[in-house]
């Protein structure tokens, strides 16, 4: 979703409550570059089906926006992001290829894991050291 000004998701909340379900989401809110402020507001559907796969020795990435292992993402952005669903099976590590210039963090939403030494169980977000070739 693009809020620009005044912008809600009150449209998206009433056909939650109408039909119900489970939700699960994570919310990463990046400051539009100045050009962008005045756009008009919108939502992008972006259903888990269209998200791209990358598979890795020990999990795959769903890639939402952004490039990552050679997969686009399908979402739209006003910024260089990366926004991946990365799972790892118990015992597994990677290292993923995010530019150096990029802030990089990770939340554990399900199950626990380690990053730069600290566990994520306890404290699920975590800022990820990245260097030229990879982001651990």
């Amino acid at each position: 979703m693009t809020a620009a000004p005044a912008s809600s998701t009150r449209s998206i909340a009433k056909e939650f409550a109408r039909t119900g379900g489970v939700l699960e989401g994570v919310q990463l809110w990046v400051n539009l570059p100045r050009k962008f402020k005045m756009e008009a507001p919108h939502y992008q559907d972006l259903p888990a089906k269209t998200f791209a796969v990358a598979t890795f020795s020990g999990g795959e990435a769903r890639v939402v926006a952004g490039e990552l292992l050679g997969v686009r993402g399908p979402a739209m952005t006003y910024t260089p992001i990366v926004v991946a669903h990365v799972k790892l099976e118990a015992g597994a590590s990677v290292d993923l290829p995010i530019p150096s210039s990029f802030n990089a963090y990770v939340y554990a939403v399900r199950g626990s894991g380690r990053s730069l030494g600290r566990e994520l169980q306890d404290q699920p977000v975590g800022r990820v050291s990245c260097d030229a070739a990879a982001c651990r």
